[in-house]
């Protein structure tokens, strides 16, 4: 018991942590995912499962043991990530092993009910895995590279796979299920809607299958937004390990497809990126899948902007239960499953478009909101559920209701809540004040725990030190930190205060100028100047 005591109390002095604006967002967040890592027993391992509910007999699981399922995995990985990397990593690496031999990566393997070789799942995996990767240390050089070569080559083939097998109208990509001897199941309208993961998405209502081309007749944004991220974030992971010709390989086909997106799916009578069927007409209906054209970087910054704001109205997918799995104005809308309830993944991929565009006036609102629904949910129920209710008033406990209770993939929700103050991007760590007070501790990087609290200013530390110190309005981006420099550049209104690397008095910044780009040596020398906006 002594033993068990003290392992304890050094395990609390490290574990993830929130309060205010937060509230007990990393608890349920760490708790959704530890309660799903089961050992099975079958091929002994030690799995995170997409949730205990899908194996446990007693639960009324039904896929035997254990199950995977591939996007569910990639987002738990990039969950766990803020809790442990090498736990995390252990979850990303769990289902490549069952790729096939062309590199597909299946939407379910389960030891009760087989692989699914007809069909994929959403491309994500080297999204999740590369943000999971930048948000492990301040600099490159303190980002273990193991996750990405453990992943690349896997995620390269899979990624590789969807224009050879997946293409559909006017050569752009879509949903589909290949023939399976054996599977008369296959090849079917069915399972190319599961291959979408949105299983029964009114998108789908009135597509059909195309035998020729083994994929719906519908040309979805979703889908070519998220391969065109896909090839970005691949490209990254590329350039780090070393893989030059790869990586401009993959930067070229992702301009390409993005030009080509961004012209056939982009529908000016309605203003806005929507699905384009096999007889050249943009399909009416909308999901939060058309703010994944965002994502994958299609419009200009005005075009994003306006899109943007057209869907997030309260008729659509705004409002105070934002991203509705569809909109509410459409005929399909029913608070159900994919007909409307709120999904975690799919309001992770939302927000992500929104942030790559600055579109803070619209996604911090949105996350909130989310925040709210997550937290309410959690201290109610104790759950983190598979999916949230879109109207007011819906109890989601019951098994019926098909909505798991502690579905590790919910934790995104808190996941993007903890991004308003801490994210870690490609060009550096964005900080910034919530606007209400909040504190989120012990962040794991490379380089020890990271700690960012709100209240009077926001400061930020590592390992207890201050390493910024600035006034509410101010947010820093672009931050990065080595051992013999620090960089970033801060905007808004007010005060700065920043430690350099060398540990030595914090050097003031003041920022109401306009944004101001710093750079500054171990002895606190270094360069202030004019920078450009977000």
């Amino acid at each position: 018991a002594g033993v068990l005591a003290s392992h304890r109390a050094a395990a609390d002095l490290t574990r993830l942590r929130s309060g205010g604006w937060l509230g007990a967002a990393a608890d349920a967040l760490a708790t959704a995912v530890t309660w799903n890592t089961v050992y099975a027993p079958g091929i002994g391992r030690v799995l995170t499962p997409t949730s205990r509910d899908f194996v446990c007999a007693e639960r009324k699981g039904f896929y035997g043991t254990w199950a995977l399922h591939a996007w569910d995995t990639f987002f738990t990985g990039l969950v766990a990530s803020a809790v442990d990397r090498d736990y995390a990593r252990g979850i990303f690496e769990q289902i490549l092993p069952y790729a096939d031999e062309a590199g597909m990566i299946p939407n379910r393997i389960s030891d009760d009910r087989g692989r699914t070789d007809d069909r994929s799942q959403p491309p994500v995996g080297a999204l999740t895995v590369y943000q999971a990767h930048l948000a492990g240390g301040l600099s490159p050089g303190t980002r273990d590279t193991t996750l990405l070569r453990s992943t690349f080559p896997a995620l390269l083939a899979w990624h590789d796979w969807w224009p050879r097998a997946r293409r559909g109208p006017h050569g752009l990509l879509a949903w589909g299920s290949d023939p399976v001897a054996g599977d008369p199941a296959s090849a079917t309208l069915d399972r190319a809607r599961r291959e979408s993961g949105l299983d029964d998405s009114p998108m789908y209502d009135e597509t059909r299958y195309d035998p020729a081309t083994h994929t719906m007749d519908l040309a979805d944004v979703g889908l070519n937004a998220l391969h065109i991220a896909d090839a970005e974030a691949l490209a990254e992971i590329a350039g780090i390990l070393g893989e030059h010709a790869t990586a401009d390989r993959l930067r070229a086909e992702a301009a390409t497809a993005r030009a080509v997106a961004d012209r056939l799916l982009w529908d000016a009578e309605r203003s806005g990126y929507r699905n384009l069927t096999a007889a050249g007409v943009h399909d009416p209906h909308v999901s939060p899948t058309m703010l994944y054209a965002l994502l994958g970087g299609l419009p200009d910054a005005g075009r994003a902007a306006a899109t943007a704001a057209d869907l997030l109205r309260p008729e659509v997918l705004g409002g105070v239960r934002p991203l509705p799995s569809v909109a509410r104005d459409d005929p399909g809308f029913a608070a159900t499953y994919w007909r409307g309830r709120i999904w975690a993944p799919m309001a992770y991929l939302a927000v992500r478009g929104l942030r790559r565009y600055g579109l803070t006036g619209l996604s911090r609102p949105v996350v909130g909101d989310l925040l709210r629904l997550f937290l309410d949910e959690w201290r109610v129920h104790g759950h983190v559920r598979e999916n949230y209710p879109a109207v007011a008033g819906e109890n989601l406990t019951g098994f019926e209701k098909r909505s798991d209770g502690l579905m590790a993939w919910g934790g995104l929700l808190a996941y993007l809540a903890f991004g308003e103050l801490a994210d870690a991007r490609p060009d550096g760590w964005r900080f910034a004040h919530p606007g209400e007070p909040a504190e989120l501790c012990n962040l794991p990087l490379g380089e020890g725990r990271l700690g960012v609290r709100a209240g009077d200013r926001l400061t930020v530390r590592l390992e207890g030190r201050v390493l910024l110190d600035m006034a509410p309005g101010v947010v820093v981006r672009g931050y990065r930190r080595t051992g013999d420099r620090v960089t970033g550049t801060a905007e808004g209104t007010g005060d700065l205060l920043v430690t350099p690397p060398g540990g030595g008095p914090p050097v003031p910044v003041d920022v109401r100028g306009g944004p101001r780009r710093f750079t500054f040596g171990p002895d606190g020398t270094g360069d202030v100047r004019e920078g450009s906006g977000t």
